[in-house]
């Protein structure tokens, strides 16, 4: 034959995956049909072992796709806000904007740093922007969404993952918790990561 698996592979996957097997079974030596096929024994033995258990026949092992979600177990709960994430980011990136967003945010002075609460449940989301990244505005940022919550009736504990061990976020957590939202009773946060 002056034709190898890889050109026929290249044509039709399962006519080649076949084409491996049928010929397996006509000589029944596995180093011959690789020979004959200009292909390694290993591949005649991964096709010929699917063909003898019938698991996919000749369609390749395709496992379905793991979805990683952190806040998966959070859509299972009935109740909305008790889990939310929470992350603040640079978004004066010069490679993933591109020069001219780049240039445009330093000429029009417009803040450099995104804070962002979003509700693991139904996925809302509240944005805040900033010009530099302090504890202050850390507060302000968490004052104006729990009291968004209080406001609109929400008054349960809310668990606020973060994806890294921060001390500004721990040292806010503990000012808040102390200071403020046992004055309010608006709630308590608790910070994970």
């Amino acid at each position: 034959m002056d034709i190898s698996y890889r050109q026929i592979y290249a044509m039709n996957k399962e006519e080649a995956r076949k084409q491996i097997v049928n010929s397996y079974l006509a000589i029944g030596n596995i180093s011959q049909v690789a020979r004959l096929w200009h292909t390694s024994r290993n591949v005649v033995r991964k096709w010929v072992k699917r063909f003898e258990d019938s698991r996919n026949g000749f369609k390749g092992k395709r496992k379905p796709r793991k979805v990683f979600y952190p806040a998966h177990l959070v859509w299972e709960l009935e109740k909305a806000f008790s889990l939310a994430q929470v992350d603040t980011k640079d978004i004066l990136d010069k490679e993933a904007l591109g020069t001219i967003l780049w240039t445009h945010i330093l000429r029009k002075r417009l803040p450099r740093y995104q804070w962002t609460f979003c509700e693991g449940k139904n996925r809302l989301r509240f944005l805040a922007y900033s010009r530099e990244l302090s504890l202050v505005n850390g507060i302000c940022f968490t004052f104006l969404v729990m009291l968004w919550l209080k406001r609109h009736g929400i008054d349960s504990e809310v668990v606020w993952q973060t994806g890294e061990k921060n001390l500004a976020a721990v040292t806010l957590t503990s000012i808040m918790n102390r200071n403020f939202w046992k004055r309010q009773q608006v709630g308590n946060i608790f910070i994970t990561w």
